[in-house]
């Protein structure tokens, strides 16, 4: 069989997804894998002994035994087939499953409970600055393994991986290995509250972590191993060495080394959410994690320098393979790194037994033996991303550059020995560019979707910011490397000479990145791309990238195809353009209405400035938003629209449109107006029977000029598809009186409102006027003047109508299409007209 590998790593694969959709007991899935084993085993025995007998008894018995062989070798691949499949079944259901009447998992039922763990760090803390309500903090993420827990006053033994969120604590060495005692809050990670936003939970439960223990100032550390320490990791000590090696000659600690450290040790410190954006919008992100290009780096300086050193072909792996699997050690074993160390491992052990290389077979063989030691990999975006561009490599590239290369050649009648000096120069870096171009292309090709899937991002600056930038990111490491090599024999000032030489290469990429991004059409926030479209693209791709989509007996059946393929996508493309969006963003006050039938985006209130950074702008960015033209502020409060200012600085939209009513003067609103009066053409004042876009302003009333802010909170109504929608914001009693006696005919389909902090909203009377189907209530846990009461919820208890909270159901999303419309939140549909 042609590649058996990467059949068996495709067949593995196969069983990791079924058993992520469908998880079985693996006791039982185990038997079927033993069975199936033996079975096959049994088959290819009696495969070899019907060969063996009929080569002495071909004359008499060939027919038969010809026959027992075919039968017996079918049967053999089959059952190798099941024992592939049921392997990544079970390896999966193992993984998901509680196996252990010690699990956490069985332990703590609770959403959160205050305890007290005990474990070993199962990895050096890296300390990150997070910023909160305008102060940095540095607070440490890392995992301890689980030995036991103290709940209600008794100790239980325990199993398990906890992610410890805490501040930095003073007077403690914190290293992978120590047995730590602390006290704090644990509870599940925090799920996803919006649909396709980043999903925090579900990225650690792929780590096999499935708890977070949170603390404060006020929590008690203890070092349980004070009186005999275990000694410092290897690997840490030459991560210490390596960062003051590579900073040494250097001026000081600036941005360009802390981004050394982490393109060429892995320190994540530096990598905060300003210092990576120009990274990641440019599509060179991928530089500042240990990954192929690294390794691969790596892998060729060792075996050049092991050459050099005329040390035989045959002996290579044995010095080159651990040194590569020190280096991966040392920058923190990063799947990434891990991913292509057994890669290369694969292929230099391949090539010192001078064994032909099959790109591919190695893929396959890498893949295979990663989701064998954890399948939960297969779902990680960089597992997929790292494979799917290598696969892409393999597959695109060499007939891309096939079809490049005559572009740039000369002519092919013109023996190369007639070339000129110029010509053969000339043509060198042609060859050079156009096989780092065909590269750059390939990559950005097979990472597009993956890309948008997981980053929300579509960059097609990469493909020409990829060439100069990874040329500037290999000269530096290279620079990295060959100072270790200096330092470690002590030749300090060349060492000093490398320091300085990838400072400059590292200043250059970031350069690079900057400008690249403020190129016209650099980048686009999207949002997630369909299955549908998962399927087509990459058929698409690999078919064409391969020829096979264009064989004769393929081809028209490939026209056909893609056609209907077209032709869904267009009804579907219609049909989303029909379409209006409304996203309750949880924990917030705010409400994006996205794009539809060429209507401006639009984003009722902001939040505060805590609530921008952590929940709006990832939101906008999720949904695509990279234009946001208004913005509208219910009334002036901090909670409702403090966040104005930030979210500005970033997103700046086209016009603010706000009440019309005068305001109870605060610290607050005089920062409003104080930026108001310096951009003048960005304010609307607005009052009842005033439009803005689909939204008719039905309150406050611009001669009516209530005591509080709530009261004259804007009232907005509109219709999409013929379904009426009302907007109440946190009304007050008052203002909801004047909007019954002021506005005929309330009556809407949905009201959305959220929880003023006097009094109650959606008075009897009021609910009487509207006779609303669904009610959505925009409630926050904090403040708690804006979560909903208990009295309230029992009141709701008996209306006609369908209620729902967003502190209970989390961000919500109100789809309005000509068929009808629904609600549905990060977990599925809520309610359904259709």
């Amino acid at each position: 069989m042609q590649r058996p590998l990467l059949v068996a790593a495709i067949i593995y694969m196969i069983g990791v997804l079924l058993g992520e959709w469908w998880p079985l007991t693996p006791k039982y899935l185990l038997v079927a894998v033993i069975t199936a084993t033996v079975a096959s085993l049994f088959f290819w025995w009696l495969n070899r002994a019907c060969e063996a007998s009929s080569a002495h008894s071909l004359n008499l018995l060939g027919q038969p035994l010809g026959l027992v062989v075919m039968l017996s070798g079918h049967m053999q691949s089959l059952f190798t087939i099941l024992m592939l499949l049921l392997a990544g079944w079970a390896n999966m259901a193992r993984h998901n499953g509680i196996n252990s009447p010690y699990d956490l998992r069985a332990l703590v039922l609770n959403d959160a409970e205050i305890v007290v763990l005990r474990g070993s760090l199962l990895k050096t803390p890296d300390p990150r600055n997070i910023r909160s309500d305008d102060q940095n903090q540095v607070r440490l993420l890392f995992p301890v393994a689980a030995e036991f827990i103290k709940r209600d006053g008794e100790w239980h033994r325990a199993s398990g991986c906890v992610m410890i969120n805490t501040l930095k604590p003073s007077g403690l060495d914190l290293y992978a290995g120590r047995q730590v005692e602390l006290d704090g809050v644990i509870s599940r990670p925090r799920a996803a509250q919006i649909p396709d936003v980043f999903d925090y939970r579900q990225n650690l439960q792929r780590r096999d972590i499935h708890f977070v223990l949170k603390t404060d100032q006020h929590t008690e550390w203890r070092l349980l191993d004070n009186k005999a320490p275990p000694a410092r990791p290897m690997v840490d000590r030459f991560r210490a060495w390596a960062s003051k090696n590579i900073a040494r000659g250097l001026p000081g600690k600036d941005e360009a080394l802390e981004l050394l450290w982490a393109m060429s040790l892995g320190w994540r410190t530096a990598l905060t959410g300003e210092v990576k954006e120009p990274f990641m919008r440019s599509g060179t992100m991928h530089l500042f994690a240990i990954s192929g290009l690294h390794i691969a780096m790596v892998a060729g300086i060792l075996v050049a320098l092991l050459t050099v050193f005329r040390l035989r072909r045959e002996h290579v792996f044995w010095v080159a393979i651990p040194l590569l699997w020190f280096y991966t050690a040392a920058t923190g074993w990063q799947p990434s790194a891990v991913r292509a160390t057994i890669m290369m491992t694969i292929i230099i052990f391949g090539w010192s037994l001078k064994r032909p290389v099959d790109l591919l077979n190695s893929i396959g063989a890498a893949a295979f033996v990663i989701l064998l030691w954890n399948p939960q990999q297969l779902f990680q975006a960089s597992f997929q991303l790292s494979f799917t561009v290598v696969f892409g490599l393999a597959l695109v590239l060499p007939s891309l550059v096939e079809r490049l290369r005559p572009w740039v050649s000369p002519d092919p009648m013109l023996p190369r020995a007639l070339w000129s000096w110029w010509q053969r120069g000339m043509m060198t870096f042609a060859f050079w560019f156009i096989n780092a171009f065909a590269t750059s292309l390939t990559a950005w090709l097979a990472s597009v979707p993956l890309i948008a899937c997981y980053f929300n991002l579509f960059t097609p600056v990469s493909i020409l910011a990829n060439v100069p930038v990874v040329l500037c990111g290999m000269l530096a490491l290279m620079s990295c490397f060959g100072s270790l090599l200096c330092g470690a024999v002590l030749l300090f000032p060349v060492a000093e000479l490398f320091n300085h030489s990838a400072w400059f290469f590292m200043a250059c990429m970031m350069i690079l990145s900057e400008w690249a991004t403020k190129l016209p059409g650099a980048y686009q926030y999207v949002r997630v791309p369909d299955t549908f479209f998962f399927v087509v693209y990459y058929v698409t791709l690999f078919g064409l990238g391969t020829g096979w989509l264009l064989r004769r007996g393929v081809r028209w059946w490939a026209v056909g195809g893609l056609a209907i393929a077209g032709i869904i996508g267009i009804i579907q493309w219609q049909e989303d353009r029909q379409s209006v969006r409304l996203n309750l963003l949880p924990g917030t006050p705010a409400i994006l209405q996205e794009d539809f039938v060429g209507c401006s985006s639009l984003l009722i209130d902001t939040g505060d400035p805590r609530m921008i950074s952590t929940t709006v702008i990832p939101a906008l960015r999720a949904r695509g938003v990279d234009k946001l033209e208004d913005v509208v502020l219910t009334h002036a409060s901090k909670h409702q629209a403090g966040g104005l200012t930030n979210l500005i600085q970033v997103l700046p939209p086209r016009m603010v449109h706000r009440s019309y009513s005068k305001m109870r003067i605060t610290e607050y609103t005089k920062g409003l107006d104080t930026l108001f009066r310096s951009a003048p053409n960005l304010e609307n004042r607005i009052s009842a029977g005033d439009r803005f876009g689909v939204w008719e302003v039905i309150h406050p009333p611009r001669d009516v000029d209530q005591s509080r802010n709530i009261d004259d909170a804007l009232v907005m109504r509109s219709e999409f598809h013929g379904v009426r929608i009302l907007l109440m914001s946190d009304l007050g009693e008052l203002g909801q009186e004047t909007l019954v006696t002021r506005t005929k005919n309330l009556c809407a389909d949905l009201v959305v409102t959220t929880i003023p902090n006097h009094g109650e909203p959606l008075q009897p009377w009021l609910l009487d006027a509207i006779r609303p189907t669904v009610i959505l209530v925009h409630d926050s846990r904090f403040p708690l003047g804006e979560r909903a009461s208990t009295q309230f919820k029992s009141r709701m208890e008996g209306v006609a109508a369908q209620v729902f909270y967003t502190t209970e159901v989390a961000g919500t999303r109100v789809e309005f299409a000509p068929n009808g419309w629904r609600i549905l939140n990060a977990s599925g549909i809520l309610w359904d007209s259709r």
